[in-house]
């Protein structure tokens, strides 16, 4: 495998939550947290200032995929409990024929949680993430998936 390089996702614009990434959790920025275990890995020249199951995702990696991404299982599902609005202001199943009657019976969904990319340099000068169709999941459980997008979640972290 060649040389890594880590990004740490770290959006300085964030709307719910301004300034995130510097606000002390537990005595410390949030960022800190991101920083310390990609440093259990790289050395800071390789480090674009990831996150917190680095391991796991680079044990999933290999040069014949796209990008590494760690996901949650998604709570809303577009075959079972979400919808869309069509042209005549009705709602239908976003995904599907809508013939589900229980949660369990409909395919798994997931959703990044924006924790971990491990990504692919060669795919990344040729696309963009979201063109990227050789991506494999890295599944963290709900406590490690806490979206900070509000002070409400601020509070729950």
């Amino acid at each position: 495998m060649g040389k890594i390089l880590f990004v740490i996702p770290a959006r300085g614009g964030s709307k719910g939550i301004p300034g995130k990434n510097i606000k002390p959790l537990c005595g410390k920025p949030l960022i800190g947290y991101s920083i310390e275990v990609a440093r259990e890995f790289a050395d800071d020249d390789d480090i674009c200032l990831s996150t917190d199951d680095v391991s796991k995702a680079m044990s999933l990696y290999s040069p014949d995929i796209d990008m590494v991404v760690t996901v949650k299982e998604a709570a809303t599902n577009p075959y079972y409990n979400a919808f869309e609005e069509d042209e005549n202001g009705f709602l239908h199943i976003s995904k599907g024929d809508g013939h589900f009657t229980r949660r369990q019976d409909a395919p798994k969904v997931w959703e990044y949680n924006g924790a971990v990319y491990v990504i692919n340099v060669a795919s990344l000068r040729q696309m963009t993430l979201g063109e990227m169709p050789r991506r494999r999941l890295c599944e963290m459980d709900a406590t490690h998936s806490v979206d900070l997008d509000t002070p409400i979640d601020w509070l729950i972290a």
